[in-house]
C-alpha cells in the first residue's frame, strides 16, 4: 500500500539530482515523449486518472508532446503534439537511430556512461556500423519503422541549453534561490520533431 510513494519519500532526500516527480517534470521538461504509451485509456495502478490533470498542466505550460505509437491514441488526441506512426514491433530500430544521433552529435552524458555502464564501446561500434557495416542512422530505420528521417542532420539547436522559459506560467523563484542547472543534453528525438 503506497509502496512507490513511500520508497520515493524514503530515498529522495538522499539522492542528489532526484528526478521524475511531477514538479520536476513541469519545471524542467520542454518535451514529453509517450512511446507506446496511452495513459488516457490505460489507468494502470492509478485508475483515478489523476495523471490526466498533470498532463493538461504540462500542455498549459507549453511543454511539447511527441507520441510514438502505431495508432493516434486517446492521449495523442487529447494533448496534441507530434504523432510518429511507427509500424508495430519496430520500436527497437527507432530507438537505435535515436541513440545513433546521441552518439554522432555527442548529446549523451559521457560521464554517466563512463561511470555507470559496461559494454558502451561495443554498442557504440554497432550503432555506428563499425562492427557490421550498417550504421543505425535515421535513414536506416525509416524503411523498417515507417518514420521518416526528416531533419536529422540538424538537431534542434536549443537541445540541452538554457532557454527562455518566460512563456511558462510558473511562480517566480524566491530571490535567494540559486538558479537551477540546465538538464543534460540527451534528446536525439528532436531531429524527428522539428
Amino acid at each position: 500500500m503506497g509502496g512507490h510513494a513511500s520508497l520515493r519519500q524514503q530515498h529522495a532526500p538522499r539522492c542528489s539530482g532526484f528526478y521524475g516527480t511531477t514538479e520536476d517534470c513541469l519545471k524542467e521538461a520542454d518535451l514529453i515523449v509517450f512511446w507506446s504509451s496511452d495513459p488516457e485509456s490505460t489507468g494502470g495502478i492509478y485508475a483515478g486518472f489523476e495523471g490526466t490533470q498533470r498532463r493538461l498542466w504540462a500542455k498549459e505550460l507549453g511543454i511539447e508532446f511527441v507520441h510514438i505509437d502505431p495508432s493516434l491514441n486517446h492521449t495523442a488526441q487529447l494533448l496534441g503534439g507530434k504523432w510518429l506512426p511507427i509500424r508495430p514491433g519496430t520500436d527497437a530500430a527507432l530507438a537505435m537511430a535515436v541513440m545513433h544521433e546521441w552518439i554522432v552529435h555527442e548529446l549523451y552524458d559521457r560521464d554517466y556512461v563512463a561511470e555507470k555502464t559496461t559494454g558502451f564501446d561495443e554498442w557504440r561500434g554497432y550503432l555506428l556500423g563499425v562492427s557490421d557495416g550498417v550504421p543505425k542512422t535515421p535513414e536506416w530505420q525509416a524503411a523498417e519503422t515507417g518514420v521518416p528521417a526528416k531533419g536529422r542532420a540538424e538537431p534542434r539547436a536549443n537541445m540541452g541549453k538554457p532557454q527562455d522559459l518566460s512563456r511558462r506560467r510558473r511562480p517566480p523563484a524566491p530571490a535567494s534561490a540559486a538558479p537551477a542547472a540546465p538538464p543534460p543534453a540527451h534528446n536525439g528525438l528532436a531531429a524527428w520533431c522539428s
